[in-house]
């Protein structure tokens, strides 16, 4: 034992495992050296296969075969028949039916022939019987696996397409997500630009009220300022004809006019009508009364 092992630290595990194998085969040990052969074989195919398994998991699909396989399932998928479609869930019932007349035929005849057997107690026609029997059942079995496997072969490739369908719409719905969000975001943009927008016309309309009012209150305070103008210039306008008055009623004045003061007279009484609610010419309407 000490000799193989050395033997397979050297050489590795392969050349190990292999002389193993032809030991265990070829040698009679004694029950103890037998189990440790057994036990150091199993760790080594286990092993083994383990590194195997794994090369295996990481080795990646080419491009190229993917292809040709889409394009053989794609081909499979045409010429499957409708009546797979039309199978349903009890396809070994449907397979069991499609087998061929002959098949039950052969099954009645060979029960009247096995009980035509037994009644006559004929061995040899019994062997034939079920050498006959025995084939029949070998092709029955036959035609049977084969469609088993057709339909499992039409179900590996339409199992394919349809994850491969389903992958290109979970990538479809993902994008179609991504613009959704995106168009989320957009709309809480707009929304808050909006409630700015708001905000800025609000304020805009409050500074144009505002200075409605003040262009209102201004051109009301220039209309009284005219208006109070025209008062003052139609006052003084009545001082002067007070004036004028006081000149032609005078007799020692040159201009002496009797006529002309009733004229001015008249008109100074229908100005004080006019302002008769101004106080400082209260004493003027005392005057021409």
């Amino acid at each position: 034992m000490s000799k193989w092992r050395n033997i397979f630290r050297k050489k590795g595990k392969k050349a190990g495992s292999e002389r193993l194998e032809t030991i265990g085969e070829n040698v009679n040990l004694s029950s103890q050296a037998g189990l440790r052969l057994r036990v150091c074989q199993k760790i080594i195919k286990t092993k083994m296969g383990y590194k195997t398994t794994h090369i295996q998991k990481k080795k990646k699909k080419k491009k190229g075969t993917i292809r040709r396989e889409e394009e053989e399932d794609e081909e499979k998928i045409k010429n499957i028949e409708e009546s797979f479609y039309k199978s349903g869930k009890n396809c070994m019932l449907d397979i069991l039916e499609a087998l061929p007349s002959e098949t039950g035929g052969s099954i009645s005849n060979n029960n009247n022939n096995n009980n035509n057997n037994n009644n006559n107690n004929n061995n040899n026609d019994n062997k034939d019987n079920n050498d006959n029997n025995n084939d029949e059942n070998k092709n029955d079995k036959r035609i049977g696996l084969t469609q088993i496997s057709q339909y499992e072969m039409y179900q590996s490739a339409i199992e394919r397409k349809f994850k491969k369908q389903l992958m290109e719409n979970s990538k479809e719905f993902l994008t179609g997500m991504h613009q959704i969000r995106e168009v989320q975001f957009d709309l809480r943009l707009t929304e808050s630009k909006c409630t700015n927008a708001r905000t800025v016309l609000s304020s805009v309309d409050h500074t144009l009220v505002r200075e409605c009012l003040q262009v209102i209150s201004i051109y009301q305070r220039r209309k009284r300022a005219v208006k109070t103008y025209t008062m003052l210039c139609e006052i003084r306008l009545l001082f002067a004809k007070e004036q004028v008055f006081n000149q032609y009623l005078n007799e020692n004045n040159s201009n002496h006019n009797f006529v002309k003061a009733i004229q001015i007279h008249k008109e100074l009484k229908d100005m004080l009508a006019k302002y008769d609610k101004i106080a400082c010419l209260e004493k003027m309407r005392i005057r021409f009364r």
